[in-house]
């Protein structure tokens, strides 16, 4: 299971803590980031956000979500653009 998937199966199963934990050794170990595709990077970002919240963590939480809105204005775009040249 990659990095991805991982965080995608903590935050399902609502294991806040331990997706933060993860999270962190991972991107502190490896530029994990930078080889996600700009959705996966997006969605990983919201994940960490909503899990820094529910920890309490609410400082935490939109300084995540601040660092993240370029990423997900970006997938906007993205999807936009793939919705409308279908």
């Amino acid at each position: 299971m990659g990095f991805f998937e991982s965080v995608k199966r903590l935050h399902d199963l609502e294991l806040y803590e331990d997706l933060l934990r993860f999270a962190d050794l991972q991107l502190a170990e490896h530029r994990l980031a930078s080889l996600m595709a700009a959705d996966e990077q997006a969605y990983v970002y919201a994940c960490v956000g909503d899990a820094h919240r529910e920890c309490g963590n609410a400082g935490q939480s939109v300084r995540v979500s601040v660092s993240s809105k370029l990423r997900t204005s970006n997938l906007w775009k993205h999807l936009c653009l793939k919705l409308y040249t279908r």
